[in-house]
């Protein structure tokens, strides 16, 4: 590309580029040294610009504040020509995107990485910053395996008033439970979302996945993300303790800090050794992995007299399938001998046959001293007709539940009497128990609606809304 000029920068090349603003690298000629020159557009309409602007001005911010060799380095920052740019420093690797394209990371080079990220969001955290943004394409890994975690755009400064509680924002499939929920969050949801990552290292896919970003989000919400041995890919019990913890659902059951995390990517091997015993919590339970054994060298008369030769499990099977004619024929013969000598009693005694219909339905049993009582087995009521110790039983009637619809747009978590539901869209409809329910539909940093509903057996209820 020609040269061109912002501000004293001089643009060089094209190094990255999205829908809203471009990387270049370029020359600081004040300083005589090479950098990277983040910009973005401002010619958007009111509410698009503000929004932009802000989210920029607190990438700036935050990194500006951050001095630490895990994280990239801001210099500048301003605005020229309706072009709002950050002077960073200039890196040369691949992001861990592009890195583990195509290929898993061996487990070292995965631990080194996770760790060194770590590290660098436990300094951020310490120093108020949250990223809320962790994912491969955001963290460079550059010559000797060293790393850097880049673009702080949607961090939040804990004591900036500019930040709205609870806004949704970050890539879906790399985001924690309470981000999505729109809840606040702290350090923890970077844990959770470097467990993402991690998880992604190890096995070459994230651990949510939806068709949709709605499904993603349910499963993120409500799932366990399935354990690599599902997969048919081995990890260490020490992996599969960080991921177990990383993963969590819940902010409170995970590291506490990014530097306990770290230090257990650093001891990982030691985990494999004494991995501690706990619960699943944001990983589902390892299965084994059955592997092809290789075939005895055996010759082909030693072969033959082994596969002549059946398995207990193949007597039993031979045993079952291939039944004695003559001890079924006992075994009959011996049955009906019983049922005759029982009649035959039964009868001086003054007791009638017992009659049982072909599919169990209807047994009649007539005695001399009672009339004929019959009773139901089906969907009939038995009844009793003069005997005072015969009981009627009745089967209790089970309510038909009611059906809650839902028309919400663009999306939203529901929630009825306090337990979330599940994503609408693709959630649409609930079955509910007759009676009062709460329903809370949330979505993001947006006040969440409610509606006090009552529902009668069989009814069908529609709500609508819109975000």
């Amino acid at each position: 590309m020609a040269e061109e000029r912002l501000g004293r920068y001089l643009l060089q090349d094209i190094i990255g580029q999205g829908a809203m603003g471009t990387v270049y690298r370029a020359h600081d000629p004040v300083l005589d040294r090479i950098v990277a020159i983040k910009t973005i557009r401002l010619d958007l309409n009111r509410a698009e610009r503000e929004d932009f602007e802000r989210r920029f001005q607190l990438e700036a911010q935050s990194s500006a504040k951050l001095n630490h060799p895990g994280i990239i380095t801001v210099y500048d920052a301003g605005e020229v020509s309706n072009v709002a740019y950050i002077a960073m420093e200039y890196l040369q690797g691949r992001d861990l995107r592009e890195l583990s394209k195509g290929h898993r990371l061996n487990h070292k080079q995965v631990a080194s990485i996770a760790a060194q990220v770590a590290d660098a969001l436990a300094y951020a955290h310490q120093n108020g910053v949250v990223h809320r943004d962790v994912k491969p394409g955001n963290v460079m890994v550059l010559a000797k395996g060293r790393t850097k975690l880049m673009d702080f755009g949607i961090a939040r400064l804990q004591t900036n008033e500019m930040t709205q509680a609870g806004t949704a924002l970050g890539t879906p499939k790399y985001m924690s439970p309470e981000l999505v929920s729109g809840q606040e969050a702290d350090g923890r949801a970077d844990i959770y979302s470097l467990g993402v990552v991690l998880y992604q290292m190890l096995t070459g896919v994230a651990p949510f996945e939806g068709e949709t970003i709605s499904a993603t989000m349910y499963q993120i919400l409500h799932e366990p993300a399935a354990h690599p041995s599902t997969l048919g890919i081995e990890i260490s019990p020490g992996f599969s303790y960080i991921l177990n913890r990383a993963l969590a659902k819940r902010p409170q059951d995970r590291y506490e800090t990014a530097k306990d995390m770290a230090n257990d990517l650093r001891r990982v091997e030691e985990l494999d050794l004494a991995p501690p015993r706990m619960r699943v919590l944001g990983l589902s339970k390892p299965v084994k992995i059955t592997k092809p054994a290789a075939a005895d060298p055996v010759d082909s008369q030693s072969s033959a007299t082994v596969a002549d030769e059946p398995t207990l499990k193949q007597r039993v099977v031979t045993t079952f399938r291939q039944p004695n004619t003559l001890r079924y024929t006992g075994v009959v013969s011996l049955l009906v001998l019983c049922l005759l000598t029982w009649n035959y009693f039964a009868g001086q005694m003054g007791t009638a046959s017992t009659a049982v219909t072909q599919d169990n339905a209807v047994v009649s049993v007539q005695t001399a001293a009672t009339p004929v009582q019959t009773i139901e087995t089906d969907t009939s009521k038995p009844t009793a007709a003069g005997n005072s110790s015969a009981k009627t039983f009745a089967k209790p009637v089970k309510q038909e539940p009611a059906l809650l619809r839902l028309a919400i747009t663009p999306w939203g978590e529901v929630r009825v009497d306090g337990v979330s539901m599940g994503i609408t869209p693709p959630t649409n409809q609930i079955p509910l128990e007759p009676g009062k329910h709460l329903v809370e539909i949330r979505n993001g940093g947006t006040p969440p609606y409610t509606e006090n509903i009552t529902v009668s057996a069989g009814e069908t209820l529609t709500i609508k809304h819109r975000f």
